[in-house]
């Protein structure tokens, strides 16, 4: 069995497309490479960071995108609904043999949004970074000192 890591994905310049639609579908929640990436490190170094999606209507078909981490699109004032007319620069990806297109850019009436560098690096990676950082390195701290104490607690009650 194979597990997708998030760091898994890899944004493919070369099947970059440009995308024009309207959005028929927001949704928000925990995408499908979130619940796989809990799985591949036993729940640990994420913040459970909800993820969008859009599912938007081309003139030739139905395309899921993924945008990132709503806090990151939140931070960005990011303002998406359904009716918008969009038009979305992103790579083609697989999760779990689903077809999606991960987000590079949206452009929405005179709005602009920067999901990702030119590279296709994602521009919240420093975000989660930190945040891998404190459950790795503080969460073990705390749980170092919480069992020193209840050992400590434990014998000087005996």
């Amino acid at each position: 069995m194979v597990l997708i890591r998030r760091s898994a994905l890899v944004y493919d310049t070369n099947s970059e497309e440009t995308f024009k639609g309207i959005v028929t579908e927001v949704k928000m929640g925990r995408s499908a490479l979130y619940w796989l990436s809990q799985i591949h490190t036993l729940g640990l170094g994420h913040k459970g960071e909800q993820e969008k999606q859009l599912v938007m209507k081309t003139d030739t078909d139905t395309v899921e995108i993924h945008l990132g981490p709503t806090a990151f699109l939140t931070e960005r004032k990011m303002d998406i609904g359904k009716g918008d007319a969009l038009e979305v620069t992103g790579s083609h990806a697989t999760i779990a043999q689903a077809h999606v297109v991960l987000a590079r850019e949206i452009r929405k009436a005179d709005s602009t949004w920067t999901l990702r560098d030119a590279t296709g690096q994602p521009l919240w990676g420093s975000v989660e970074t930190e945040a891998r950082g404190f459950w790795t390195t503080k969460r073990v701290l705390l749980a170092a000192i919480v069992i020193k104490v209840v050992l400590v607690a434990t014998v000087l009650h005996h």
